[in-house]
């Protein structure tokens, strides 16, 4: 069996199915059906069609080809993960910033409530 995905939508290419379309540049591109073969041509970009797994990938619904999910993967659970490190630390920085901002609040919600009490 081919490993061979339509370019466009991303899904399987059975052998026997689908269309190759070659351009002058020797690009190839091979499409499952002819809907994705006309929007290609159309110039439409498979990032903004919804059905596309282009554009679930890039909203985040689906994982690419070839990632794994390690909330689900219970065998692969004991390597180390590296961390970025300026992303931990920008994100400490934001977790104080907002601690600091959320007792302020408190602070001043309870003066106000003290002061119409004292009224």
């Amino acid at each position: 069996m081919y490993g061979i995905k339509c370019w466009f939508c991303g899904s399987k290419i059975y052998p026997g199915h689908g269309t190759l379309f070659v351009k002058n540049n020797c690009d190839h591109f091979y499409f499952c059906r002819s809907k994705c073969r006309k929007l290609f041509k159309l110039g439409k970009n498979p990032l903004f069609i919804k059905w596309c797994s282009k554009f679930r990938c890039k909203k985040g619904k689906t994982l690419k080809s070839g990632e794994k999910n390690n909330n689900l993967d219970s065998k692969n659970s004991n390597f180390s993960v590296d961390y970025n490190k300026f992303l931990l630390k920008f994100t400490f920085l934001l977790l104080k910033r907002t601690k600091k901002q959320n007792i302020r609040k408190n602070q001043i919600y309870k003066n106000i409530i003290k002061q119409k009490q004292a009224k």
